[in-house]
């Protein structure tokens, strides 16, 4: 009996044991499957809700300002002097009302739809940026483009996928301005005497100007690319959270020009939080202003700050301060709403300014005339002294007639380094010729003309024309604007005059039948191509304007067409004449055109493969590039991008000579001696030094491969 009992308390205990060993399985199983669905969850898209909650938690997070003062970057927040500035600040009071329509917007367009990036990939990020302390500017960069502006993209570029959005197909951040960069004059060093001088000709040495930190940039349908907001990055640790709410709350509308006040006084300035500020708004907003833009902003990674401008009166800035959330300070208890948090503001702001279009060069112009650089005070200030103006003000459009407009009227500053003149362009006697011009009694100013130019481009054979005195071109679609009404077989003006009538054409009115291509892409290191008809006579054409700094080599460009001067219109564009421009010309990069070379439309380059399918195109450029050579000329730029396919010579056409030099043969300078190299023998050499240029890519040519880019 008692064995029996043991044999079954035995077997009951075994039986226990496999039981318990089923169930740790079982719980083991389980928990893999649990793992197994978590880790699938989490390398799994997330949805709108969902990625920002995890935006705010991992990455906003890894803000840490560097608390000991000794270790980080010193020196002064910004250096404005110079700027333009606001002579009002007002608060941007319908942002709220647009961000929560806009936030609605996305919240039924995502709805629950798996569309952004996973927990796990956040966490990449977030192990990228781990919390290491900010000492400077240069450390909030990558904290501002992971955790805010990048995640913001992604919503906008959702949004616009999901709704298929017909005006818009993309939005990006980029360093960089989408044309012409601006360029400053440095000196450049001492060239070693032993050096030998680069067969390469150069520009002088040259440096970015102050230009923005960041761009933001929209497609459209057509690939142009808009410039629609600028953005600044400061060093965190010089602008707190605090700063802005504390400076916003206390100073008022005359911020600006109450900090010029205490600069320009022996009083000790008290207000040192309301100057930094007053100091990086005139930033940004001199980058708006000066790029004709309509939004900017601002931020330190605690502190972001909207701003826009009315293009009615550029004399006001608005602001919106956004809520940033301190993930790591704030309980969760305390946070705020991710409808509140930087990146759903960022994109708020980003799907407003697809809303928008840069102004014009004629309203930059028109908008810098109204305004003083920093640190000069306007004239009815340091003059009459006037009370100061009332909080209202930022409501009441007829305030400004009310308290300067009589005073700036007719204003004259002897400092035009700082103050623009304020009389009317629409008068510039100088100019005036003693041909005559075509709407020439047309004010500009009163009545404000931003035509582009609509019409084709003349034909190469019609300017060429032009430019040698040759009949008129009457397959060119232009010529009856040419004719002027008449039965002229001929053109009424010479290219010398029409150099002159587009010069005061532009310094009426810098939008008259001017466009410039650089949101097409059109532009490169030197130049930027604009398209301009030349109002009543109906001449259409393309200039390629440039800066200061590089006038010399538009001359040489010049020179260089003179030389080709048989081969125009046939293998390059036609070269009609440089002028020099009396108003400059305000780029959306910030940099200003000073002079402008005019030129027939050649072509779309090779890389749009704009030629039929039974063109041979390596016989074609091989073609031009030997003519070229024959004649003389060293490219030095040749790629691609430089040659390009025109349909009415069905020929291929090289373009952009700044680079360019000419070998003239012995016999243009002196008679040629008997063991001279023959004209066969000087087109080898040529080729052979344009070669060198050429590059290893992917071959094009039939005798030698050209660069791709």
């Amino acid at each position: 009996m008692a064995s029996a009992a043991a044999e079954l308390e035995e077997l009951r205990r075994q039986l226990e044991e496999a039981k318990r060993g089923r169930e740790q399985a079982n719980q083991r199983a389980d928990r893999e499957k649990q793992r197994a669905e978590q880790l699938e969850a989490d390398q799994s898209p997330t949805t709108f809700l969902v990625y920002l909650q995890l935006v705010e938690e991992k990455l906003l997070s890894t803000l840490l300002v560097e608390p000991d003062r000794t270790k980080v970057a010193s020196g002064s927040v910004t250096d404005v002097q110079g700027k333009y500035y606001p002579r009002r600040l007002c608060e941007w009071k319908d942002f709220d009302k647009r961000r929560d329509q806009i936030f609605k917007q996305f919240t039924e367009a995502f709805s629950d739809s798996p569309l952004f990036p996973s927990k796990t990939d956040v966490q990449g990020v977030q192990r990228d940026l781990s919390p290491a302390t900010r000492k400077d500017e240069q450390d909030i960069r990558p904290f501002v483009r992971s955790a805010m502006e990048k995640p913001a993209q992604r919503l906008v570029q959702a949004y616009l996928k999901l709704t298929k959005d017909t005006k818009t197909t993309d939005f990006f951040f980029q360093n960089n301005a989408y044309s012409l960069p601006n360029k400053d004059i440095t000196n450049a060093t001492d060239a070693d005497e032993n050096e030998a001088p680069p067969r390469k000709k150069r520009s002088p040495e040259w440096k970015v100007k102050g230009v923005p930190d960041r761009w933001g940039i929209c497609e459209l349908p057509d690939k142009a690319h808009i410039t629609v907001f600028v953005g600044e990055y400061k060093a965190a640790h010089k602008l707190r959270r605090g700063t802005f709410t504390r400076v916003f709350s206390s100073a008022g509308e005359d911020l600006f020009l109450d900090t010029l006040k205490r600069l320009s006084s022996a009083i000790v300035d008290t207000e040192k939080e309301h100057a930094v500020v007053a100091r990086v708004l005139c930033q940004t907003f001199h980058y708006m202003i000066t790029a004709g833009l309509k939004y900017g902003y601002v931020t330190s990674g605690e502190a972001l700050v909207f701003l826009m401008l009315d293009e009615s009166d550029p004399q006001t800035l608005y602001y919106h301060l956004s809520s940033i959330v301190d993930s790591v300070g704030d309980p969760p208890s305390e946070r705020l709403d991710v409808q509140y948090g930087p990146v759903s503001q960022l994109s708020t702001f980003a799907m407003l300014s697809l809303e928008s279009e840069p102004q014009t060069p004629q309203w930059i112009q028109e908008a810098q005339s109204q305004l003083y650089q920093w640190p000069i005070l306007p004239m009815d200030l340091t003059l009459t002294n006037p009370p100061l103006r009332p909080q209202s003000s930022c409501r009441d459009p007829n305030f400004e007639e009310t308290y300067s407009s009589s005073s700036d009227e007719g204003h004259k500053d002897t400092d035009s380094d700082y103050r623009p003149p304020l009389q009317p362009r629409k008068q510039i006697s100088q100019l005036q010729s003693t041909e005559t011009e075509p709407d020439r009694r047309r004010s500009s100013r009163t009545q404000r003309n931003t035509q582009r130019p609509t019409l084709p481009y003349c034909t190469q054979a019609c300017l060429i024309g032009l430019s040698q005195g040759r009949p008129l071109d009457r397959s060119c679609p232009n010529v009856a604007f040419h004719r002027q009404g008449s039965s002229s077989p001929t053109h009424l003006i010479s290219k010398e005059k029409l150099c002159i009538f587009v010069r005061n054409q532009l310094a009426r009115n810098l939008d008259e039948n001017c466009e410039c291509l650089d949101k097409m892409g059109l532009f490169g290191a030197v130049g930027v191509l604009l398209k301009i008809t030349l109002t009543g006579y109906g001449y259409t054409f393309v200039a390629k304007g440039v800066q200061a700094v590089d006038e010399k080599l538009l001359f040489d460009e010049a020179r260089v067409y003179a030389h080709l001067s048989k081969l125009q219109g046939v293998t390059i564009p036609v070269h009609l004449g440089n002028i020099k421009l009396v108003h400059t010309y305000p780029l959306v990069s910030c940099a200003t055109i000073t002079s402008m070379m005019f030129m027939s439309w050649a072509g779309q380059s090779l890389h749009s493969k704009d030629y039929g399918s039974d063109v041979n195109i390596e016989f074609q450029q091989q073609r031009s590039i030997e003519e070229l050579a024959a004649a003389g000329l060293v490219h030095d730029d040749l790629r691609r991008a430089n040659l390009v396919w025109n349909q009415e010579r069905q020929r291929v056409m090289v373009i952009d000579f700044d680079q360019s030099s000419i070998i003239r043969s012995p016999r243009s300078r002196r008679k040629r001696t008997d063991n001279g190299p023959s004209k066969p023998e000087l087109a080898a050499k040529r080729m052979r030094v344009d070669k060198e240029n050429l590059g290893t890519g992917t071959s094009v040519s039939i005798t030698f491969p050209l660069a791709q880019n």
